[in-house]
């Protein structure tokens, strides 16, 4: 009876899998300290790769004019890292759900403010406290590889049965079900109290677990006293891979901050403590209406794509992440963290009511391990979906900084 027990929880969890009941994904209790096969389906899939040659060449992100200005703040040498949003997610802890690459302002956390990062240090440069940050990117090897989705699909649906299978194996004998409280009483009355040995148990109503054995498993509704990992809230910055983010944090090669120009008009000033996205961090289920993911190669940028880039030996995977800089003259946020700064037409013009502002665009270079090996932090739902993409900044730039960056880019050149 027991063994039939186990092999219908295996299997009613199995064919839950297969017909797409609402079954938790892996990536809800992915446990990164071990990454095994409890860690299978989080993604990414061999299908989100993409051999960078067998991409067209043609959109290469936002249109811009000729003058530049490159804020040098470093690679996060210092490892500056958090699961935090401060712009999207203020005020609270592992708002993210994932771990952020910062460069720029040295105190940005969850909690960052105005006040806080203008007070703060920073690694860029000629006084730029601005904050830039970006999800990590993560070496997957190992246990952590890579595999098809079939692959993945079949390996955890395998590991859940399994571990159906161990937890029925491990769960207490099943107890007889109580007996009718009236019925029990009258029998009690009946009973001959000569007929009981004094102390000796009652075989037919006693059973493992209740007050007669006190020392047997309890079987109860009580609650077992919580353990120090359930009682104990998870850090707000592991770095570790919560949340099915594993592997290892890769470093960047190169990280290039760069404003620049319009094509149609001069920029205006960014004013300060201005914010801004781009990409959409739930674009695998939102929808591709505000992603903006850009993956490329070294000595490839002239074909970029949505997908995971397979670069040639030698070649650096590469990001580029293009903000929005037509803005409304007006807010420095919007409650959808978009409106107030939107992204200009396809030529590079800017909407009729708004103006040009300095156009940031980050780009990001890693060196990594050959083959369909990388993938970038996200929200457990998203798979590490490539599309996900995103970046976001805070102007924290002294206003003698921004007037410098204003006229480098409306003279031409490259500062």
């Amino acid at each position: 009876m027991r063994k039939r027990l186990m092999l219908a929880g295996a299997a009613l969890l199995l064919s839950s899998t297969l017909v797409g009941l609402d079954v938790p994904a892996a990536s809800a209790h992915c446990d990164p300290t071990a990454q095994g096969h409890e860690c299978e389906d989080v993604g990414p899939f061999l299908e989100d790769f993409v051999d960078i040659r067998k991409v067209p060449r043609g959109n290469t992100g936002v249109v811009a004019g000729r003058g530049s200005f490159i804020s040098r703040c470093g690679r996060n040498e210092n490892g500056h890292h958090n699961s935090d949003n401060h712009i999207v997610a203020p005020g609270v802890s592992n708002g993210a759900h994932h771990i952020h690459d910062y460069v720029g302002n040295l105190t940005t956390n969850g909690f960052s403010t105005d006040e806080s990062l203008a007070a703060g240090g920073t690694t860029c440069r000629l006084g730029d406290k601005s904050t830039y940050f970006w999800p990590v990117l993560r070496s997957r090897t190992g246990e952590t590889a890579i595999k098809s989705r079939a692959e993945a699909e079949a390996a955890a649906a395998a590991a859940e049965a399994a571990e159906a299978e161990e937890a029925a194996a491990d769960a207490p004998p099943a107890t007889e079900a109580p007996a009718d409280p009236a019925a029990v009483e009258g029998a009690e009355a009946s009973a001959d109290p000569a007929a009981a040995e004094p102390g000796a148990p009652d075989d037919a109503t006693t059973s493992p677990g209740t007050e007669a054995d006190p020392a047997a498993p309890a079987t109860g509704d009580a609650a077992p006293a919580p353990t120090a990992s359930a009682s104990a809230p998870a850090p707000a910055d592991p770095g570790h891979g919560a949340e099915g983010n594993v592997g290892t944090i890769l470093l960047p090669k190169v990280v290039t901050l760069q404003f620049r120009g319009n094509r149609f008009s001069r920029v205006v000033a960014m004013p300060r403590f201005l914010r801004l996205i781009t990409g959409d961090a739930k674009s695998a289920t939102n929808g591709p209406a505000n992603a903006r993911a850009q993956w490329t190669c070294s000595g490839f940028t002239n074909r970029t794509t949505t997908k995971y880039p397979l670069c040639p030996r030698g070649s650096m995977v590469m990001r580029v992440l293009d903000f929005p800089s037509c803005w409304d003259g007006t807010n420095i946020d919007s409650a959808n963290h978009r409106t107030h700064v939107v992204f200009p037409a396809a030529n590079g013009r800017c909407a009729a009511g708004t103006k040009a502002i300095p156009q940031l665009r980050m780009t990001l270079g890693y060196s990594v391990p050959r083959g369909a090996s990388f993938a970038v932090d996200a929200f457990p739902e998203q798979l590490h979906n490539p599309i996900t993409d995103h970046a976001d900044f805070e102007n924290v730039m002294p206003a003698r900084l921004m007037n410098t960056v204003v006229n480098c880019i409306n003279r031409g050149r490259r500062c």
